[in-house]
C-alpha cells in the first residue's frame, strides 16, 4: 500500500481512537510514535539484543519465584525496569499496527518459500513462532490482543513488574499457569516485533545490492 495510503489510515486510527474508553488508548506512546508504531519497534532492535528470549524467562522466573530479578547484564533493577519499558511500548505499538489492519489497512505477508529464505539469509529467527506465524505474524498480533486486552496487559506487566523486586513469589495473587500463559503472548509479541524489524533490515540491505 502507498505511504500516502498509511498516512490516511493513520489518521482514521486517530479518530478511531476518540470513540475508545481511555483504558484501551495507547497511553504510552506519543503522536509520533503512533503515527509511525514501526519506529518503536526499530527503537527496540537497536537496543535490546536478541538475547531477550532469555530476559524475559529470567523475568518470569523472578515472578514465580522467591529470589527478586537478577537477569540481565547489570544483573539489577535497572535491566528489570528498561525490559518492562520495553515490552510496554512494543505492545503498544503493536496494537496499533492491529487496529490499522482493522480499519483496512494492509501489511505485506509472507509466502511459505520466503520464510525458508528468511530463515537461510538471517542470524536470527523466533523459535516460538511456527511457519504458519512467521507467515502471517498480523494474525498473531490479533490473537494475543483477543486473548489479554491491552489495558489487562499492561496492568499484568506493572504487576510482574512489582512482584519480580519483591522477596517471594507471586502465588497469593497468581498461579503458575496464568502467570507462565501471560508470559508466553508476551514472549510473542516482542518476537513478532523482532521478525518485523529483522524483515525490514533483510529488504534495506538487499534494495542496496
Amino acid at each position: 500500500m502507498h505511504r500516502h495510503l498509511l498516512f490516511d489510515a493513520i489518521d482514521n486510527l486517530m479518530n478511531r481512537f476518540k470513540s475508545y474508553s481511555w483504558e484501551n488508548h495507547p497511553k504510552n506512546l506519543d503522536a509520533d510514535e503512533i503515527r509511525s508504531p514501526l519506529s518503536v519497534l526499530d527503537d527496540y532492535y537497536d537496543e535490546w539484543s536478541f538475547d531477550y528470549e532469555n530476559d524475559l524467562e529470567a523475568w518470569e522466573d523472578s515472578v514465580i519465584g522467591y529470589d527478586c530479578f537478577k537477569g540481565g547484564a547489570l544483573g539489577s533493577g535497572a535491566d528489570l525496569l528498561y525490559m518492562y519499558k520495553a515490552v510496554l511500548k512494543i505492545s503498544e505499538a503493536l496494537f496499533v499496527i492491529n487496529d490499522l489492519i482493522e480499519i483496512g489497512h494492509t501489511f505485506p505477508l509472507y509466502t511459505e518459500e520466503q520464510v525458508i529464505m528468511e530463515k537461510r539469509k538471517s542470524l536470527w529467527f523466533p523459535k516460538n513462532l511456527n511457519k504458519r506465524e512467521r507467515m502471517d505474524p498480523y494474525k498473531v498480533i490479533k490473537k494475543v490482543f483477543k486473548n489479554i486486552e491491552l489495558q489487562r496487559l499492561r496492568d499484568y506487566l506493572w504487576e510482574f513488574l512489582v512482584y519480580s523486586l519483591s522477596r517471594g513469589p507471586c502465588d497469593n495473587m497468581f498461579d503458575f499457569e496464568e502467570v507462565n500463559f501471560v508470559y508466553k503472548q508476551i514472549h510473542k509479541l516482542v518476537s513478532i516485533a523482532y521478525l518485523l524489524i529483522n524483515r525490514n533490515e533483510l529488504d534495506r540491505t538487499e534494495n542496496k545490492c
